[in-house]
């Protein structure tokens, strides 16, 4: 089980201020581009990871990491790459 679809993803994230700001501020928020393996699809989200170990456990699944699982809903635009089998 390898991932064959490798993706980019724009798509509007929250972000957190913690220093101290004018209440006036604008505080926007911004759009985030992230790449990586595409592990699923849901019907809300797509899940990508950072890092794929294909034989790291023999005899079980492969393991993953940097996985983030991105609503659909702030998804501005995606590109998703083939990459065969």
């Amino acid at each position: 089980m390898t991932p064959t679809k490798f993706v980019q993803i724009s798509w509007v994230d929250a972000f957190s201020y913690d220093d101290a700001h004018a209440i006036d501020d604008d505080f926007e928020i911004h759009t985030v581009l992230t790449v990586g393996f595409l592990i699923k699809e849901e019907e809300d989200r797509l899940v990508i990871c950072r890092d794929f170990f294909p034989n790291i456990n023999a005899g079980t699944l492969p393991l993953i990491r940097g996985t983030i699982a991105i609503p659909k809903k702030m998804i501005v635009e995606q590109k998703i790459i083939d990459l065969g089998d």
